[in-house]
């Protein structure tokens, strides 16, 4: 058994994980037809091998940081068939890395549909880690089951994995203005941000039901993205924006010079192309913006692409990290700020992209077809933290876009949370309609 220093981010959010606001990712796989039990056990024991974080666990030190305990521990696999209870969520309040791996594997099995759950902690993988994880896992359920499958070059794992390419500009261009963003995010950006906070409900984790559109609605959301000039995750961001804005207005003691902040996950990890890794590469993005601000519709899709472009091309992405890293130096000092505050946002705002829609096992049509099975639908929820009471994410699969949206109980009921889904979904349809 060998050990290793979590980076700054890993040791973020296994400092950040608590029972009230687990920091776990959830993906739900829906197959038409059956898997077979023991070859997916056996594939879940090999990704261990190839993701060595997936088994696991962390031992935390009295001096000096966090470490991983590689091959303590193995990914878990819990099986039901029929319409049995599922009570074995949410052990994910209790389950913190101290003695389980961060990996776990539930499949339930009702008539002809089996219906796979994936879910593993922040500190593990991050949404597109865990989107890797999910491709390389049936992949190898398919060579399990004879089939010729050849599995892509994975990325070593080393001490440095969480820095990656700085991206187009030179390190040297973009440093001053990370330095910036570090300070914006440390001191300047502790002006008084609002909260979605509601009617609190029965204080458990709930994801609400995805929302899947059609081919025809998706193409025609994709054809608004190019008449508006703009890209797909400019767009949502904006409706995302408005829809807060109503929400507040109906829900939130928000005074119009109220700020808002939406926290945007993004990926600093390239491609993830050639050699792949399932560690966090993650990178945050702030767009805060005044509760008076965010009825207006055509300046929010300008500013929105004002804001990505400049944050791009100024490395901005990169202040959460340098910040964690900053704030690594000092014995504890992720753990405080974890403790004290952490990341606070008014909610949190994720584009995954497009889901398993390349490889071998992937078909013209573009269904991922396992021997004996094939994947119909996916939905993908992240983790609420204290301060950010909605978790907001879309991704596409088949060609069609999904909706999806976790939200704190603690802090909102479950018609609040459905009042806000059902806002932002209304307003995707006004950017169908060009308005």
């Amino acid at each position: 058994m060998s050990e290793l220093p979590l980076t700054p981010t890993e040791r973020y959010f296994f400092h950040d994980h608590r029972e009230s606001h687990p920091a776990w990712i959830r993906y739900d796989f829906t197959f038409r037809g059956a898997l077979e039990r023991a070859a997916l056990a056996r594939a879940l024991d090999r990704i261990a091998q190839r993701h060595p974080l997936t088994g696991a666990t962390v031992a935390p030190r009295r001096w000096g940081a966090p470490v991983w305990k590689l091959g303590a521990a193995r990914p878990e696999l819990a099986w039901r068939d029929g319409d049995a209870a599922d009570d074995e969520d949410d052990a994910r309040e209790r389950h913190d890395l101290s003695a389980r791996a961060g990996l776990r594997c539930r499949v339930q099995v009702r008539a002809a549909e089996t219906h796979l759950t994936l879910t593993v902690h922040h500190a593990v993988a991050d949404g597109l880690g865990v989107h890797v994880l999910a491709k390389d896992l049936f992949a190898l359920y398919a060579i399990e089951c004879g089939a010729a499958v050849t599995l892509p070059p994975i990325a070593p794992l080393s001490s440095g994995r969480d820095r990656k390419s700085p991206g187009a500009a030179a390190w040297w261009r973009q440093l001053p203005w990370v330095a910036l963003g570090v300070v914006w995010g440390a001191l300047l950006g502790r002006q008084r941000v609002v909260e979605m906070r509601g009617a609190g409900g029965d204080g458990r984790r709930r994801e609400l039901a995805a929302r899947c559109w059609s081919v025809d609605d998706t193409v025609r959301l994709r054809k608004a993205t190019r008449t508006a000039g703009t890209s797909l995750n400019e767009l949502v961001l904006r409706d995302i924006q408005v829809a807060l804005g109503a929400w507040l207005q109906r829900h939130g003691p928000a005074a119009a010079e109220d700020w808002t902040r939406v926290l945007v996950p993004m990926n600093v990890g390239g491609a993830r192309v050639g050699l792949q890794s399932s560690t966090n590469a993650l990178g945050v993005v702030l767009i805060d913006r005044r509760v008076r601000s965010l009825g207006r519709r055509a300046r929010l899709l300008h500013r929105a692409r004002e804001d990505m472009e400049f944050i791009q091309r100024r490395g901005l992405m990169r202040a959460f990290g340098a910040l964690m890293r900053l704030r690594g130096w000092l014995p504890g000092g992720i753990a405080r700020y974890c403790r004290r505050s952490g990341a606070r946002s008014t909610l949190v705002f994720s584009n995954i992209g497009k889901l398993l829609g390349s490889g071998a096992l992937v078909r013209t049509d573009g269904v991922l077809a396992l021997p004996g099975a094939e994947l119909t639908d996916i939905a993908a929820w992240g983790p609420c933290r204290p301060g950010a009471n909605i978790f907001a994410a879309t991704g596409s699969y088949r060609g069609r876009q999904s909706f999806w949206v976790a939200y704190d109980p603690m802090a909102m009921s479950a018609a609040q949370a459905e009042d806000f889904a059902n806002e932002w979904e209304a307003q995707l349809r006004l950017s169908l309609a060009g308005a």
